[in-house]
């Protein structure tokens, strides 16, 4: 009895993250954590890459745009010597 109610805590702790982890990248824009961008669904990803570009007055990105900052994002997350361990770190890093 005791084991099936620390599974099922243990399985309501993880759906919360998850869904703390999805409703935080949206509403954080380029303060979303690496962490956090990694584990979003395509779909997650996309809103939060809208919710930005809203942020500073533009229309929805164009299919293009998403494939190209989620690849740009997914790389920077990717690195492990972060300079900066959220999204918008990506932008202080690219050549001007």
């Amino acid at each position: 009895m005791a084991h099936s109610r620390r599974i099922a805590a243990a399985t309501l702790a993880t759906g919360a993250t998850a869904l703390f982890a999805t409703a935080c990248g949206n509403s954080l824009g380029y303060q979303t954590p690496c962490s956090v961008w990694v584990s979003m669904s395509k779909a997650d990803q996309r809103s939060t890459i809208n919710n930005l570009d809203h942020q500073e007055g533009q229309p929805d990105a164009s299919d293009a745009e998403v494939a190209e900052f989620e690849r740009l994002a997914s790389d920077y997350c990717a690195d492990p010597l972060l300079p900066d361990d959220t999204i918008g770190g990506m932008r202080d890093s690219r050549p001007p």
